[in-house]
């Protein structure tokens, strides 16, 4: 029957990373990577509000906190390293563009790294996954 001292050693020499080299993996910060979802959410909410509710409370509370988010999503593509002026424009869309542009930023960075540079041009292929004669 193993030890448990043993079991515990073996699981500490593993190279497993900490939870702090996590958000550093993804490559966008995380400044943008919390407030994008948090302008959708907010501004689903306030709509939700303008259309069934009508609550003065929820929109005098969740009103500045969109437009927080908003502008924080718009500085926080603005200084992504990996930005560009769509990434920027998209971050100004309100709403949604906050999740588009942080995608893209994402997309960018993994291309940059080699991850999604495909093996093979894009084109038709046969039925059998083979590229037609005289197609290179």
């Amino acid at each position: 029957m193993p030890d448990l001292h043993e079991a515990s050693d073996l699981h500490e020499a593993a190279d497993v990373p900490e939870a702090a080299d996590v958000p550093e993996a993804c490559g966008t910060s995380r400044l943008l990577r919390i407030s994008a979802p948090v302008e959708l959410v907010t501004l689903a909410t306030l709509l939700a509000n303008v259309g069934v509710l009508h609550l003065d409370a929820l929109a005098s509370v969740v009103g500045p906190l969109h437009g927080c988010a908003y502008l924080i999503v718009i500085i926080a593509a603005a200084r992504e390293a990996a930005s560009d002026r769509t990434a920027f424009a998209l971050s100004a869309v309100p709403g949604i563009g906050g999740v588009i542009a942080l995608r893209r930023l994402n997309a960018h960075l993994e291309v940059s790294a080699g991850a999604a540079i495909p093996a093979e041009p894009a084109g038709r292929r046969d039925a059998w996954g083979q590229w037609p004669r005289g197609s290179g």
